[in-house]
């Protein structure tokens, strides 16, 4: 199903009006927001849901950072093939920062590369498993006691409003 599909993060404030001009375009599949849990959180959750992986290319090591930083706003798009052209320029001319995040493929695998040579591969139950230990060892804090503190001083008013004294 979604063999033939580019994926793309966009951010930054002219998002609407980008979304409202892919709206208009056959080659535009469909725009998924991403929220507090990040990036790679976002992106885990898109394969995992639709059954797909995913190969993405990057120009160096440290554009894979931003799969693990937390608190990216912004949408992930998916964009048919045959409009991969039509979609940058319609990107640059819209003045929204976006990232191509790769081409989404059936194997159940996320592939990373970093200029053609093949640096990561995790397949999707690796991650799911890591994403389930992650929820598993968070725990509830909660107070057990109450903090012992001096009384607040409280200062009786010495004089008072003439209506109230009525």
């Amino acid at each position: 199903l979604f063999r033939s599909h580019y994926l793309y993060f966009l951010s930054g404030s002219k998002i609407r009006r980008a979304i409202h001009d892919f709206n208009q375009q056959e080659w535009f599949r469909g725009a998924i927001p991403v929220h507090k849990g990040g990036l790679g959180y976002c992106l885990h959750q898109l394969l995992k849901k639709h059954h797909c992986g995913i190969e993405m290319t990057f120009k160096h090591r440290n554009d894979i950072n931003t799969l693990s930083k937390i608190g990216m706003h912004g949408l992930l798009i998916l964009i048919n093939r045959r409009g991969v052209d039509n979609s940058q320029l319609l990107l640059k001319k819209s003045k929204v920062d976006f990232i191509n995040m790769g081409r989404l493929t059936s194997d159940l695998k996320i592939e990373i590369f970093i200029r053609r040579k093949s640096v990561l591969h995790i397949p999707i139950y690796v991650l799911d498993s890591l994403v389930r230990q992650k929820h598993a060892f968070e725990e509830i804090k909660m107070q057990t006691s109450v903090p012992n503190m001096l009384p607040p001083k409280l200062k009786s008013k010495k004089y008072y409003n003439s209506e109230l004294v009525k």
